[in-house]
């Protein structure tokens, strides 16, 4: 209790911080050195208090809503000083925002089944939030300078068919990161010593767990202010470690996860970031915005009514192959957690289809999520009755929707796309 009070009051400090730091960005002087220096350090003290409540939903959004707020003031600021306020395209876009906005958050919380149904989806994302960072797993080796990694696996498979997976990619973090404290030089850590023992079953997660190590490791050296060539060090660390520790046909779980730290918590930063990795390999961008989707679906603003992780997909990449990307990135994390629940699926693809079928991202995610869960977990019986799910005939809508974006043949092209990748011999994307 005592060391959740102290994450709240770091709250309104990181915001503070933030706050400050984005005031020095529209000054004049903001090009000095003084000032970039000044920026920088604002920047990495703030988040360096989010870690604090980073892994807490509701301080988290707390943060975010606070965040939203102020960079809404210091746009309308720029906006009034350039007269832009006063155009009839900033002014159409703004209430045509804030329309979308309100339907969205009417379609969410005036029926009773969506109500229902928006209580089931953020329960079930909040307790895979904890999955993740409350695994027992040591973050350090023993003195004897092993690691218990097979016992780990093991109580992380004990937790169930569901909760295993989280427990499983918690690991992954916890196994890479005892590699970065010990500071000695390591590569093929999932091919060699404990990591080469490995059950088959446990590898797509044990991949994207080391992935978010490395990519914490690589985002905690870089601020906005740092030089082209300090960002790119950073991201070629980034990529080396992810190329040299992971099995063939795996190295795509672990790029991805990237993406899912850097907009977690260096959102300051992403746009950044996808540039450099755009000119060092576009197929790295690709990885990077699949993992920035999964955390759009995680963002606990976007978990609000009115608000959207579809629309983060639509708004936020720079290309429609980046939309792509975020968009199955998106899909990946929306049907995995929500995958006891097959009506929540059902419910959006009815309210939503026609805007998150507009390109094959969100059939990606899906394919790509529970070919890993049934890799995971052989038979995964929630996979199973997921693909058997048919919408109740009481709503002809929503069984119109299911049967004409999914089908009834969901379970065979599972299977189609699974033997595909493992014919390319890549079985993470």
């Amino acid at each position: 209790m005592a060391s959740l009070a102290i994450s709240a009051l770091k709250v309104p400090y990181a915001l503070s911080l933030t706050g400050l730091q984005k005031l020095l960005n529209v000054l004049p002087f903001s090009g000095a050195k003084a000032s970039r220096n000044a920026r920088s350090y604002l920047y990495k003290t703030s988040e360096q208090a989010q870690t604090e409540f980073a892994s807490n939903p509701s301080l988290f959004g707390a943060f975010q809503i606070g965040d939203l707020a102020q960079n809404a003031l210091f746009g309308l600021a720029g906006n009034v000083l350039t007269l832009k306020i006063l155009t009839p395209k900033y002014i159409g876009s703004v209430t045509s925002s804030m329309a979308k906005t309100s339907k969205e958050a009417l379609q969410t919380v005036v029926p009773r089944e969506a109500r229902r149904l928006m209580t089931e989806r953020l329960q079930n994302a909040f307790a895979v939030i904890g999955f993740v960072n409350q695994v027992d797993a040591p973050s350090r080796f023993s003195s004897d300078g092993t690691y218990p990694l097979a016992e780990t696996i093991a109580r992380g498979y004990d937790k169930g068919d569901y909760q295993s997976l989280w427990a499983i990619e918690g690991t992954g973090e916890r196994y890479a990161d005892a590699f970065l404290a010990a500071a000695d030089p390591f590569t093929g850590i999932l091919r060699t010593g404990a990591g080469a023992d490995l059950p088959d079953k446990s590898l797509l997660m044990m991949h994207a767990g080391i992935g978010i190590a490395f990519a914490k490791e690589a985002m905690r050296s870089i601020t906005p202010y740092s030089s082209s060539g300090q960002i790119r060090d950073a991201l070629k660390r980034f990529i080396d470690r992810s190329l040299e520790n992971s099995r063939p046909g795996y190295e795509g779980a672990t790029l991805e996860s990237l993406g899912l730290v850097a907009r977690t918590w260096y959102g300051q930063i992403v746009r950044l970031v996808s540039e450099h990795l755009r000119d060092i390999d576009p197929v790295y961008g690709e990885y990077f915005w699949r993992g920035a989707g999964r955390s759009m679906f995680f963002t606990p603003l976007n978990m609000m009514p009115g608000f959207s992780p579809w629309d983060s997909a639509e708004k936020e990449p720079p290309d429609e192959v980046a939309r792509m990307n975020a968009r199955a990135g998106v899909s990946w994390a929306f049907n995995l957690v929500n995958l006891r629940q097959p009506e929540i699926s059902a419910n959006l693809i009815g309210r939503k289809g026609a805007e998150i079928f507009a390109n094959d991202g969100f059939m990606n995610g899906l394919f790509s999520a529970f070919v890993m869960a049934t890799d995971m977990i052989p038979g995964d019986p929630w996979v199973a009755r997921f693909c058997a799910y048919q919408p109740g005939p009481e709503d002809p809508a929503a069984v119109n929707a299911w049967n004409t974006h999914i089908g009834g043949d969901l379970a065979a092209r599972i299977d189609l796309y699974r033997s595909t990748l493992k014919e390319h011999n890549n079985v993470s994307d």
